[in-house]
């Protein structure tokens, strides 16, 4: 689609969906179905009365990972070492936080004369293995994806935005093809 139709904004708010974030689905079931035009289909009424159903539960919600490509994510090889780094530095914050791989905790606590904060922080190590140094950057990506699935019992959901940016995407249609699974998928 062309530029400034609300394709990055769309795709935002399906990563929030698919990590179970409900505040734009309620907000949809709470819109005025009388405020909608009079020729306003009636599966489109249906709809925003039943957007509340659509709410991801707790096991169903999705590890979300959204990828923008840029000016400097010229080739499917370099598109896919970003969708790697992604996966190897999840926002943990959102889900369980298992305590193999943290490598540092630290808490601090400033004191202002106007507010008092804590601070805390974790950082934990990408499990990258001996094996990666002859694999494939597709098969890194799959082997990340299947152990974030088994480490936070979640689908994984990569979202790239702004592909039209990438001048040579030879061979990436089939490695999405061949890699979407009931546990990975990519929009």
């Amino acid at each position: 689609g062309d530029r400034g139709l609300g394709k990055s904004s769309l795709a935002l708010q399906l990563e929030r969906i698919a990590r179970g974030d409900t505040v734009l689905l309620d907000a949809q079931a709470e819109t005025n179905t009388d405020r909608l035009p009079p020729d306003a289909d009636f599966i489109d009424v249906e709809l925003l009365r039943h957007a509340a159903d659509w709410v991801l539960n707790e096991e169903d919600a999705y590890l979300t990972f959204y990828v923008a490509c840029t000016n400097a994510t010229p080739d499917a090889e370099t598109l896919l070492r970003r969708v790697a780094n992604a996966l190897m530095n999840p926002d943990i914050e959102r889900f369980s936080q298992p305590s193999e791989g943290l490598i540092e905790r630290k808490t601090s606590i400033r004191l202002s004369f106007k507010m008092f904060s804590t601070e805390t922080s974790r950082t934990y190590r990408p499990t990258l293995e001996q094996s990666d140094e002859n694999s494939t950057i597709e098969d890194i990506v799959l082997r990340l994806a299947r152990e974030l699935t088994n480490k936070y019992q979640r689908r994984v959901l990569i979202i790239i935005d702004e592909f039209d940016v990438v001048e040579d995407s030879s061979g990436l249609a089939a490695f999405l093809k061949v890699a979407s699974s009931s546990d990975l998928k990519f929009v």
